[in-house]
């Protein structure tokens, strides 16, 4: 249990600056490309750390996360593969941008409510 107080107190912390780190980017002259840079670095860090829970604590929360952001970069890869010059289009937009941070925020969410759960329980 200590194992995984350290782990969650990890996780959302370095969660929660990436995500600052993000709105600090937006309102910054170096914006778009801050913004994305930062997207991918926290998206990075949720599929690890969705695999670590999925792997080490068994946590079944997280493995519909972990299967729709395989599915989701499987199917951004195709589109990029097949439609290259096209690719940012309606449904190139709709996969490459909104999906990521819905997934993305959907992931935040449970792994906070997660800390908040497992902060009230005591070590054994």
């Amino acid at each position: 249990m200590k194992r995984l107080k350290i782990f969650i107190t990890i996780d959302i912390w370095a969660q929660s600056i990436l995500l600052l780190a993000i709105v600090i980017c937006s309102f910054l002259p170096v914006g778009f490309f801050g913004t994305m840079v930062f997207f991918a670095i926290i998206g990075a860090w949720q599929v690890i750390s969705s695999i670590i829970w999925v792997w080490t604590f068994k946590d079944k929360k997280r493995l519909p996360y972990f299967i729709l952001v395989t599915i989701l970069y499987g199917v951004i890869l195709l589109i990029i593969q097949t439609y290259y010059p096209n690719w940012l289009d309606t449904v190139g937009i709709i996969y490459t941008i909104f999906n990521p941070i819905l997934l993305g925020l959907w992931y935040y969410i449970i792994t906070w409510q997660d800390f908040i759960k497992i902060r009230k329980t005591k070590l054994r």
